[in-house]
């Protein structure tokens, strides 16, 4: 009897004493009331931001609410307090990519791991949160008119996005590796080599096809493939324009054509990119009207709906003997848009945005290539949590004590259901999309930029900006109706 107390003990007790603080709660679950506060614009966010970063400091989550608390502070004008912020983040990110592809301490979370779920593990954030952080900053750098480190962060943002590729592949193999470890953990009657088929069979599930259709229109988005961040590239180009480095803005923009080249803004920022460094243009381009001076332009930027996230479904059984079986899986969700391209008035006419980086479909890319490396992650935490429950309840029921074999039965369905926790961890306080509008600096310095909006009026802001020779940036926040923030920064 004293065995089986210990075993239940243990399996209650062990997943919380090794994992991390969305073990129990999912990530997304634990974001629902900041997330809806955030989108009606109600003050309550920044003190409950705060908050959770603290309580999570040190914990695998640690990361996640640095990037949420940082981004949401530089999008409220907090300049200086959101890149503190988002400094720590990127050291936890840079402490993560220094380790050994399977480190002492990242076999210990493993451990932990592989009896509840992948929670345990750091968050190491997803491909669009490198390249996303170093926009955030760059931003902030502007807000508090720092122009070297604004620099400085354009430049840790190129590279991020050139890496981006190659981080991910490594990323991958890294995973690979760590499953081949969690093989060895597994019982011999477990078959590991079975493993190898899991992923696809379970993706072919019909639930599975049902969960993940809503996405699918952003996966026919190929340009995005690479975890390419065309408006990172943008900004990137426009940066070089105002350091007069006509060549390598014209290697920005070259990216940027070739990526979407039926896009009429990218034809016009390659065109415009072309002339300024004294180059030829293409025959099919000759006839693209470009109406800004690059090194005096209004460039207005609108980072606008809610932005992907991930949220949990769940495929639960009962079984006789067994009790509660069941797999937490992890869906990529996008949200209705509620504005529709921005719009800017001036003297000069009128100027559409279009938009540039679609973060959805940068998601749901990211998301379908991750997919069979968290299939597998998932099955072997289950077999693993499950043969530890089967192990106690034969052992429980060859005691022939009904008493002892119930407790049991309940203690490891009760383990097995609290730690059924998908891993929904990703940045949410990101837009849905970027987009872009490029206009000539207007004589008068007035402009009004339109928000036009789906189910309700269009939003109107005027501006009126200072004289100056040089590029502007106009940054607008736009996650819902209640939640506008805009600033205008001058290079």
């Amino acid at each position: 009897m004293y065995k089986i107390i210990k075993i239940t003990f243990l399996l209650s007790i062990l997943p919380t004493v090794l994992c991390g603080c969305s073990s129990i709660r999912n990530a997304h679950r634990q974001k629902e009331d900041i997330v809806y506060a955030y989108l009606n614009g109600r003050d309550s966010v920044e003190s409950d931001l705060r908050d959770k970063t603290a309580s999570t400091a040190g914990s695998g989550d640690e990361a996640m609410w640095l990037l949420e608390y940082g981004s949401f502070l530089v999008n409220t004008g907090n300049f200086a307090s959101g890149l503190a912020v988002l400094e720590q983040a990127e050291t936890l990110f840079e402490d993560y990519d220094r380790r050994a592809v399977i480190s002492l301490r990242d076999m210990a979370a493993e451990g932990g791991a592989v009896f509840t779920n992948i929670n345990a593990l750091p968050y190491r954030g997803m491909m669009r949160d490198r390249i996303m952080l170093s926009m955030y900053k760059s931003l902030a750098r502007l807000g508090l008119n720092d122009r070297d480190n604004f620099r400085v962060e354009i430049n840790r943002m190129r590279r991020a996005q050139n890496h981006a590729a190659d981080y991910f592949a490594d990323l991958i193999a890294e995973e690979k590796a760590q499953v081949d470890a969690f093989k060895k953990q597994l019982e011999p009657g477990n078959n590991p080599e079975a493993l190898d088929s899991t992923p696809q069979k379970i993706a072919d599930m019909p639930q599975i096809k049902q969960l993940i259709a809503p996405i699918q229109p952003q996966l026919a988005s190929s340009e995005y493939g690479n975890f390419l961040n065309p408006a990172a590239i943008a900004l990137s180009g426009i940066t070089y324009w105002n350091d007069n480095d006509s060549e390598n803005a014209l290697v920005e923009f070259t990216k940027l054509y070739n990526a979407f080249p039926n896009s009429q803004l990218v034809c016009e920022l390659y065109v415009a990119a072309l002339k300024r460094a004294d180059r030829d243009i293409p025959e099919k381009l000759k006839n693209v009207q470009v109406e800004f001076t690059p090194g005096n332009a209004v460039y207005v930027f609108t980072a606008a709906n809610r932005g992907p996230a991930y949220r949990q479904e769940e495929l639960e059984i009962i079984l006789p003997y067994i009790g509660y079986t069941g797999i937490a899986f992890p869906v990529c969700e996008t949200y209705p848009e509620v504005f529709k391209p921005t719009i800017v008035s001036t003297q000069d006419g009128i100027f559409s945005a279009q938009t540039l980086a679609d973060v959805n479909a940068i998601a749901a890319q990211e998301y379908m290539a991750r997919l069979p490396g968290m299939i597998t992650r998932m099955v072997i935490s289950y077999l693993i949590k499950e043969g530890a429950a089967i192990t106690a309840n034969e052992i429980a029921r060859h005691t022939d004590n009904d008493l002892i074999y119930l407790g049991t039965l309940v203690t490891t369905s009760v383990y097995k259901y609290l730690f059924n926790t998908a891993d929904t961890r990703c940045w949410e306080l990101i837009p849905a999309e970027i987009s872009l509008a490029v206009l000539p600096m207007p004589e008068d310095g007035q402009l009004q930029i339109i928000l036009p909006a789906y189910n309700a009026d269009s939003t109107k802001i005027d501006f009126s900006l200072l004289k100056t020779d040089k590029p502007v940036i106009v940054y607008i926040n736009a996650p819902s109706l209640k939640a506008l923030r805009y600033y205008v920064f001058y290079l």
